[in-house]
């Protein structure tokens, strides 16, 4: 847990109130990976993140938006936010990296249920 929580830093972007959507800083890359299942809605807001944590850091970031599966309705976004952070876990997990490739080829076909069924079986 802790080896990948050095590597990677996640958070999902809501700043308009309407849209979630996840942003992926690699220190190694100095990059901040936007994933946006709703192509690109909050890349405004991605561009203003990037710009204050390039100040916090005191360090310039390269901001990118990554293409990736995207939601066919409009309340899933929240659902796809998890799955895409999820699979960047995963990729860091297994690889020891960040490639684009991991969200790329992500589906998040079903995973509603499976959140559902995550939530439904947590002790009351």
């Amino acid at each position: 847990k802790q080896w990948y929580q050095r590597r990677v830093r996640a958070a999902t972007s809501t700043l308009s109130g309407q849209h979630w959507s996840l942003l992926c800083y690699v220190r190694k890359q100095a990059t901040v990976f936007h994933v946006d299942s709703l192509n690109a809605f909050n890349a405004a807001e991605t561009k203003l993140m990037c710009s204050k944590l390039s100040k916090l850091l005191d360090k310039r970031l390269v901001s990118k938006n990554l293409c990736c599966a995207q939601q066919k309705n409009g309340y899933d976004c929240g659902v796809y936010a998890i799955f895409f952070a999820k699979s960047i876990v995963e990729c860091f997990k297994s690889s020891g990296t960040f490639e684009a490739k991991c969200v790329q080829n992500a589906l998040p076909k079903g995973y509603r249920k499976v959140l559902i069924s995550e939530i439904s079986s947590l002790p009351k």
